[in-house]
């Protein structure tokens, strides 16, 4: 069946209160939702980003797929590709994509009446989860509330934001790194992520006092654009060194594995790879 027609939008969500991590303030989420048919048959796919992603969408995507068979996403994402090259292929333009890439993926599931899992091929029957928050902004007691009901779910692993102001309050950082250590309970990992917000003579020490704590997980230390420095750190800690949140595609992911020598954990799971289309069958 082929593609005919595909339709985006840009919703906002307020925050209930303005948030911050090490390196980054908000007060509000953008969610960019992309609908392509078939027929009567619609998949929906989303990225997060600007409004702008709306335009990237409308302007230089739509014709790529549009008439295109929807069964064969690969072309599809190879012809948005080529057509953005004077556009750069990451930032907003890998977002645009990346909405469109999963709205393809659900409209092939939804043609086939299975489930996307089904139709890709599942490895195992489910997964894992943790609790991830613990925003900079959050007083004590908001972040012990935030604990108790990860807790309370059954969380095995749970994940705060540290580095506040570019690092500029490490005894607040440890100290609520201390608090997630005490309240989370027996049996549950802790993991931190500073959002680049550290030097990385502040990363060294800041995380030889996780390895201290207990951490496992210490994400963007320092910046994903410092890729020495992010070996440099995962030579030195116990704890995984991760990154990757931001790489924009298969050739920045490649870069981060080859010069760190598999040593770096990624910080997204592979289905979110998938989404922002960094993974692409063929």
């Amino acid at each position: 069946m082929k593609i005919t027609g595909v339709d985006v939008a840009a919703y906002k969500f307020p925050t209930p209160e303005p948030e911050a991590d090490g390196t980054l303030q908000w007060d509000a989420t953008t969610a960019v939702v992309a609908r392509v048919h078939a027929g009567e048959v619609t998949g929906v796919g989303w990225t997060y980003g600007s409004p702008a992603t709306t335009g990237i969408v409308q302007h230089h995507l739509v014709g790529q797929v549009v008439g295109k068979d929807a069964g064969d996403i690969t072309a599809c994402y190879e012809a948005m590709r080529r057509n953005c090259r004077n556009l750069g292929s990451k930032g907003l333009v890998m977002q645009a994509i990346s909405a469109v890439d999963v709205a393809l993926w659900d409209l092939k599931a939804r043609l086939h009446s299975m489930s996307l899992p089904a139709l890709l091929g599942s490895v195992r029957e489910g997964v894992p989860v943790y609790g991830s928050g613990g925003f900079t902004t959050m007083t004590d007691d908001q972040l012990a509330e935030q604990i108790a009901g990860w807790r309370d779910i059954g969380c095995t692993a749970m994940k705060i934001k540290v580095g506040e102001s570019w690092g500029g309050n490490v005894a607040r950082d440890l100290a609520r790194v201390r608090q997630l250590r005490e309240q989370s309970g027996e049996g549950v990992e802790i993991m931190v992520d500073a959002n680049g917000g550290y030097s990385r003579g502040q990363a060294l020490r800041v995380g030889a006092a996780l390895d201290e704590l207990g951490v496992v997980w210490f994400e963007e230390p320092v910046s994903s654009d410092d890729i020495d420095g992010l070996g440099v750190l995962r030579g030195e800690l116990r704890c995984d060194v991760t990154a990757g949140e931001y790489a924009a595609d298969v050739y920045e992911v490649e870069g981060l594995c080859g010069v760190l020598d598999n040593r770096l954990t990624f910080s997204l799971p592979f289905i979110f790879l998938f989404k922002m289309g960094l993974f692409h069958p063929c």
